[in-house]
Formats: structure tokens, C-alpha cells, sequence
């Protein structure tokens, strides 16, 4: 029985990356950031944090959560606010 339970859980497991995967190509899809921007910003990032080597994948997946950021802070001043 509790090799049933352990393969269930594996098989549980694996659905629910699966499901996580999806989630973030879709996100990822409908926010596509340019190449170039992402490098520049994660070069920036590497900089300010006195040029240590071995945290490229770490300053890539921060420079691309801060232009998100930055496109979301954008597009609530560009949009207009509402007067009653």
C-alpha cells in the first residue's frame, strides 16, 4: 500500500508542475520582455552588486521581474483615473 501512495504522490506531484508550467508560459506569453532590455537590466543589477561572479540566472530572473514591475507601475500612471 504505501508504495501505491508513493507513486500516487509522485504522479500527484508531477501534475502539479505540470500545472505551474502552463501557468508561467502563459504569464510569460502575455508579458514577452525584449532580450536586450532583460540583459541590460541584469547587467545593471550585477554592477550595483559589485560585479560577483555566479549569480547570472539570479540577476536575469530579478531584471526580469523588475521590468515587469516597472511596466505595471507605467501602465497605472498612463491610465487615466476616473472623475465622478
Amino acid at each position: 500500500m504505501q508504495n501505491a501512495d508513493s507513486n500516487m504522490a509522485k504522479k500527484n506531484n508531477k501534475t502539479s508542475t505540470s500545472l505551474d508550467v502552463e501557468s508561467v508560459q502563459k504569464q510569460t506569453q502575455s508579458e514577452v520582455l525584449p532580450h536586450d532590455e532583460i540583459s541590460l537590466r541584469a547587467h545593471a543589477i550585477f554592477e550595483r552588486e559589485g560585479r560577483q561572479q555566479g549569480n547570472d540566472v539570479d540577476h536575469w530572473n530579478r531584471a526580469q521581474e523588475e521590468l515587469r514591475s516597472d511596466r505595471l507601475r507605467n501602465e497605472d500612471i498612463e491610465r487615466p483615473s476616473k472623475i465622478d
